[in-house]
């Protein structure tokens, strides 16, 4: 058994951008209070994470989270990074000038056929854009049904398909599940940027914590966490490799899926409005 000789005022579990961006709002007290961040993996970044060895350093590929929704200066990782017009993306429409498409036999799709599909994806998009909210509620896929089934070249449907999957993607449901009346509503006006960076989302998240110097240890997975019932003892934390760590607070943040899958056994037990 190791204990640590430390008593900490905080001890993140998990560096992810949750918990980095945790650590940046820490850094910000005059005051910074004693710190540290366990992370299960042998790496930072949590589920985010750009492979730069599949292809090189050149070539980064986001494995994990690719983009940042709504990056703007209330996100804590905005000082980080001031976007530029090239990072801002749209997930409706990719456009033939920025991306080349090769179809299923690996075959160069022309540009004018391309051209042709986009222009076809718009005035779809417009047809669900305009789908009046006095109608009843049908799906995106309702909505175009009629002239999406008319489209007899092959090659032009994969495109159009191809198309609307980053909507799909982006909303994690299919067409005929997504709202018409819905699509693109939120709720305020929100004119943002969704930020993707040539570096890989992974790659930056993983340059803020180099910048910052924050306390880290990695390969320390916490299998349990005792809360005393006395508020004036700290909480105690145990790992799998048989450490503890003794801290005043604790901030987790963990994916959920872990959560329910109890990865972490809680000592008095979760109440039950947590765990359900």
């Amino acid at each position: 058994m190791t204990m640590s000789d430390n008593l900490y005022d905080l001890i993140i579990i998990g560096c992810g951008p949750a918990g980095i961006a945790a650590a940046l709002e820490l850094q910000k007290y005059q005051t910074i209070p004693n710190f540290l961040i366990v992370e299960a993996r042998n790496r930072v970044g949590g589920r985010t994470y750009t492979d730069t060895h599949t292809f090189d350093s050149n070539k980064p590929i986001d494995v994990g989270a690719r983009w940042i929704h709504h990056f703007r200066p209330e996100n804590p990782l905005y000082i980080h990074h001031t976007p530029s017009d090239k990072d801002c993306f749209s997930y409706d429409l990719v456009h033939s000038n920025i991306v080349s498409f090769f179809d299923i036999d690996g075959a160069l799709l022309s540009d004018v056929l391309v051209s042709q599909a986009e222009k076809f994806v718009e005035e779809l998009r417009i047809n669900i854009h305009e789908y009046s909210s006095d109608k009843e509620d049908i799906s995106m896929f309702d909505v175009i049904r009629d002239k999406y089934e008319k489209i007899q070249d092959k090659q032009m449907r994969r495109l159009i398909d191809m198309n609307f999957s980053f909507i799909e993607h982006y909303e994690g449901s299919n067409l005929n599940e997504l709202s018409a009346k819905s699509y693109s509503k939120s709720d305020s006006d929100i004119e943002t940027c969704d930020l993707i960076l040539p570096i890989g989302l992974g790659s930056f998240i993983e340059q803020i914590v180099q910048r910052n110097h924050f306390p880290i240890q990695l390969n320390t997975i916490v299998t349990n966490i005792d809360i005393p019932t006395d508020t004036n003892e700290p909480i105690h934390i145990t790992t799998q490799d048989n450490r503890h760590y003794l801290s005043k607070y604790i901030l987790i943040t963990i994916p959920l899926g872990c959560l329910k899958a109890c990865s972490i056994k809680f000592t008095p037990p979760l109440p039950d409005w947590k765990q359900n």
